[in-house]
């Protein structure tokens, strides 16, 4: 059985994929074990054959296998079985050969809320997380800022637009995220200096 190209942690579209298994002898066909594979399964509602199925002569069940990946794989290549007593012959192995590609999951970046500033505020630390652990990196794509690692400096007043990076890592795809915020200009602070004067009688 062939599967469809899956996202790990999910199940194939084209699952399950049955198998029917038939009693063409002339004796009981009994199961003793239905035994899956690390990727592929036997699903619930589409399996009507157990591990202690009895098939008389002429009739059937049904072997309903499903593929959900557990890891990213370009190519699974597994088995999932039947033990019977086929030809008599108790302990019996009936392997199904089953295959398909596990995909690597495209995680959601999302930075943390960043409030509006103004021109003067002390440096602060941004952040973005997924349910990745690749590692992120930060940028400023435009705007009045800049970056230090995670340290971002306030260097005028405008409309700040960062950039988010995460790397692949494990089941995961590298992903991308994007926040703007707005800075105020400082508001003006005007001192005078000294305006006592002594009068003279004579034009200053």
């Amino acid at each position: 059985l062939s599967f469809a190209s899956t996202v790990v942690g999910s199940t194939s579209s084209d699952s399950p994929q049955t198998v029917t298994v038939a009693n063409s002898g002339n004796a009981t066909l009994t199961f003793t074990a239905l035994t899956p594979a690390t990727d592929f399964n036997f699903s619930g509602t589409d399996t009507t054959c157990t591990a202690s199925t009895s098939l008389t002569a002429g009739n059937s069940c049904l072997l309903g296998v499903v593929f959900a990946p557990q890891s990213v794989n370009a190519g699974f290549t597994e088995s999932v079985s039947a033990t019977n007593n086929t030809l008599n012959v108790a302990g019996t192995i009936q392997a199904i050969s089953v295959s398909g590609a596990g995909t690597a999951i495209t995680p959601t970046l999302t930075f943390a809320a960043i409030s509006a500033h103004t021109y003067g505020d002390a440096a602060f630390p941004v952040s973005a997380t997924s349910a990745s652990s690749g590692a992120v990196t930060y940028s400023v794509t435009s705007g009045p800022a800049s970056l230090s690692g995670t340290t971002l400096t306030i260097t005028g007043a405008g409309t700040v637009y960062l950039g988010a990076s995460q790397a692949a890592n494990g089941n995961y795809t590298a992903a991308t995220a994007s926040t703007s915020f707005s800075v105020s200009a400082a508001t003006a602070t005007v001192t005078l200096g000294s305006l006592s004067q002594t009068y003279t009688g004579s034009a200053l």
